[in-house]
C-alpha cells in the first residue's frame, strides 16, 4: 500500500492481474510482493485497486463511525451512547492500527483491519458490536405503555 501509494497510482492492476517489473528513471525494478495474509489486507487493496480502492476503504469507515455516532446521539438512554462510542472507539484504533502497521507507520501487531481481514473471533466480535449498536437504533423510540423512570 505504501509503494503504490507513494508511486501516485490512481487506477492500479486489478484483481486478476500481478505486477512485473516496474520502471523507475531509466532502471527496471523487481515488483514489491505483498504476502497474502489475514492482516495485510489493506496492502493487497491498495495493490490491486490503487489509491481509489484505499479512499473507497476509507469512506466506508468514516461513514460508518459517522453512522455510529450519530446513533449514539440520538440514543434514548445515555448508557446506550456510551456502549455506541466505545463499539466506534474499537473501530477506529483498530483500523488506525492497521492501516498505519500497513503503511509500516506503526508497530506490526497482530490487530486486524475490521470487516475486511479473516479471524473468527476477531469478525464474529465486530458483528456482535455492530448488532448490539443496530438494536440501539432499533430501541431508540419510547413504547406506548412503557413508563420513564428517573436516572
Amino acid at each position: 500500500a505504501r509503494h503504490t501509494i507513494g508511486n501516485d497510482l490512481i487506477f492500479v492492476f486489478g484483481i486478476d492481474r500481478d505486477r512485473t517489473a516496474e520502471t523507475v528513471g531509466d532502471f527496471q525494478v523487481a515488483p514489491v510482493r505483498v504476502q497474502s495474509g489475514g492482516k495485510t489486507v489493506f496492502a493487497i487493496i491498495g495493490e490491486k485497486f490503487g489509491f481509489v480502492g484505499c479512499m473507497v476503504v476509507f469512506v466506508t469507515f468514516i461513514v460508518l463511525i459517522v453512522r455510529i455516532i450519530w446513533i449514539a446521539r440520538s440514543a434514548r438512554k445515555t448508557y446506550s451512547g456510551y456502549i455506541c462510542i466505545g463499539i466506534a472507539a474499537v473501530l477506529i484504533s483498530q483500523f488506525i492500527e492497521n492501516v498505519g502497521m500497513n503503511l509500516a507507520m506503526l508497530p506490526l501487531v497482530g490487530i486486524t483491519l475490521p470487516f475486511l481481514s479473516y479471524g473468527g473471533s476477531s469478525v464474529l466480535s465486530l458483528y456482535l458490536m455492530i448488532g448490539i449498536v443496530q438494536s440501539i437504533y432499533v430501541h431508540k423510540q419510547k413504547y406506548f405503555f412503557e413508563r420513564e423512570l428517573p436516572e
